[in-house]
């Protein structure tokens, strides 16, 4: 057997292992690879105090998704573990598995001391959780709202919720005892209801929600600012041989400590979990005896962005490294289409789960095919919506579609507009018509300046560096259209050899990310294209004109090969689910030996 790997760019491409299996199909049937992919709903709204009427509500919640041939559905729930007494704590979580045991539905349980979660009470030590020293430290070199460069997260428009900071030790402490009692205490009851005779789906926890230094540069067009700078962030850096000074920018040094201070703090709550669960009790009863199918802190994630984010912007480090951790499993945080190449390597890396798909962030559910494309565990929909079994319901059935080959074409243009200057022109932009910068929750955002039939437009010079663009152009869009709220709302994508010789390419409605070909539409002999954007909130009030926006533009050169194997031949769903979730389970089975290997007193890693 031979096979050739090529490679068209111009970059080093590095293989660690490569397997080999002469009739992978038949394999995967003996091993039972593939299993549906739970989908989560966050939160139902309980009263907490009538089980009856609860448990009727999560039963007529959860029908719309039964009956589906990829998605099980689930419930999940925050934790708030730092406002409840140990004896509400503990009734809550009788509560839900009570629910989880009469309704036969997986739990998922954010284990959550931040947004909503974040504590306001006394620490224990004569003082408030709330006091300063518990705050994150946040610098901003611009000062943009004139309150100085050294300033706390709030007030903000989170409910000036405070972000706090990682690295108080006292803070820490109480945070794992909290934790780790939780998790002791699940380990528990469910070995009781098992040895009941009760039948209870596997819960699932998952830690704090967005553990990150404050991103103040999210709100502003400050992007160099945020935090956590505070005495004992700077004191833990300088023992580990660092000075940590805002002040005069941050070196790459000061950048990688920062990065790591955020494994550190996961680290710490990991272990708590993990040390918490222990191992899963076996139920003896008379002649009977019942092993675990699996551990409990098989199902615990962590929970963090796979991109990028504060400090180190660089692709070649997503924010995903720092929750790769000993004890427990990644849980990423994305919704809409996530660039797959993160996803090959967070899979390569044992079992994990998209524990946050913000709602509000999409207008559709098409994440749910790609994350079972990519073997995930589940997905939690935060903050789902009543027509969400409709719209789930419509993303099952297609096991047997073909999966798309991502593009990995040569860039020409990456555009966002975070800097108050973007829509001046210039050599990517060369012009912005009846358009404004907005911001729209973290982002800045361009939308129509009015509601006018007219609309509001952005032109694009794509240059190939002298090179004729023979294969054609794509362009990624990110943005919005609410079609579904208003039929008007729309982006028009239009395409040609220059700005007067502009044609219609592709209408966006009800979208999150868009890959539009526009090859057809331009001068292929030439190496320059022209790309507009025309921006539609026909009708809408100026509150709403942000429900058609755009926050990203990105160009490609299409390459003249596409990506993927040679003959064209493509996976199916499933077939791309179970290679997604042997690569996993290889890698779990290898972080096991290696567990063991250590135990008896080896390296752990094989």
């Amino acid at each position: 057997m031979r096979i050739t790997l090529r490679s068209d760019g111009d970059r080093r491409v590095n293989f660690g292992r490569i397997w080999a299996y002469d009739d992978f199909e038949a394999l995967a049937a003996a091993e039972a690879v593939n299993r549906p992919m739970k989908t989560g709903l966050f939160q139902p709204a309980l009263n907490w105090h009538d089980y009856a009427a609860d448990l009727a509500l999560v039963r007529s919640l959860v029908q719309p998704y039964e009956g589906l041939s990829m998605y099980e559905p689930a419930i999940a729930f925050d934790i708030l573990y730092m406002h409840w007494e140990k004896e509400e704590l503990h009734r809550r979580l009788d509560y839900l598995l009570a629910l989880s045991r009469d309704t036969g539905l997986p739990v998922h349980l954010s284990l959550n001391a931040w947004w909503g979660g974040t504590p306001t009470g006394p620490d224990g030590k004569g003082g408030y959780w709330t006091d300063i020293a518990y705050n994150q430290i946040v610098y901003d070199p611009l000062n943009i709202d004139g309150r100085g460069n050294w300033k706390l997260s709030t007030p903000n428009i989170w409910s000036n919720t405070p972000w706090l900071t990682m690295n108080n030790d006292h803070y820490n402490e109480v945070r794992a005892d909290k934790v780790r009692d939780i998790a002791a205490y699940l380990s528990r009851r469910t070995s009781e209801l098992k040895a009941e005779g009760s039948s209870i789906a596997p819960v699932s926890v998952f830690t704090e929600n967005e553990p990150l230094y404050w991103p103040f540069f999210a709100f502003n067009a400050s992007p160099e600012a945020g935090g956590d700078f505070g005495p004992e962030v700077i004191a833990d850096a300088a023992r580990d041989g660092v000075t940590l000074d805002p002040e005069d920018g941050l070196s790459p040094r000061e950048k990688e400590w920062m990065v790591r201070n955020l494994t550190s703090y996961i680290t710490t709550l990991s272990g708590a979990i993990a040390s918490g669960y222990g191992y899963d009790a076996i139920v003896v009863d008379g002649d009977r005896i019942a092993y675990p199918e699996e551990q409990l802190v098989d199902n615990a994630y962590t929970h963090m962005f796979p991109t990028p984010n504060y400090p180190d912007w660089d692709e070649k480090r997503g924010a995903w490294e720092t929750h790769m951790v000993r004890d427990i499993r990644y849980g990423g945080e994305w919704a809409g289409d996530m660039d797959p190449r993160y996803l090959d390597y967070i899979v390569a890396r044992g079992k994990y789960a998209d524990v946050n798909a913000e709602r509000s962030s999409v207008t559709d559910l098409t994440m749910l095919k790609q994350a079972y494309s990519y073997g995930a565990d589940y997905v939690n929909i935060y903050n789902f919506k009543p027509e969400d079994g409709t719209l789930v319901r419509g993303m099952d059935g297609v096991r047997q579609d073909k999966t798309a080959v991502p593009a990995y074409d040569v860039p020409l243009v990456d555009y966002a507009f975070r800097d108050e200057h973007s829509l001046e022109a210039n050599e990517s932009l060369v012009a912005a018509r009846g358009v404004k910068r907005d911001v729209l929750g973290e982002k800045l955002v361009v939308t129509a300046d009015s509601g006018d039939a007219a609309g509001g437009s952005l032109t694009f010079r794509a240059d190939n560096g002298g090179e004729p663009l023979t294969h054609g152009l794509a362009v990624q869009v990110q943005g919005r259209a609410l079609s579904e709220l208003s039929a008007t709302s729309r982006v028009e994508i239009w395409a040609g050899r220059d700005q007067a010789h502009l044609s219609p390419v592709k209408t966006l409605k009800n979208f999150s990310t868009a890959y539009v070909d526009v090859s057809d539409a331009i001068d292929r002999t030439s190496n320059v294209a022209y790309v507009e954007l025309r921006l539609y909130s026909e009708g809408l009030p100026d509150s709403l004109y942000s429900w058609t926006s755009v926050w990203s533009v990105k160009m490609y050169a299409k390459r003249e090969h596409a990506s993927g194997q040679a003959d064209g031949s493509r996976y199916t769903v499933d077939e791309s689910r179970e290679r997604n979730l042997w690569t996993g389970y290889r890698a779990d089975a290898e972080r096991l030996l290696g567990l063991y290997r250590q135990k008896a007193g080896g390296r752990r890693y094989l």
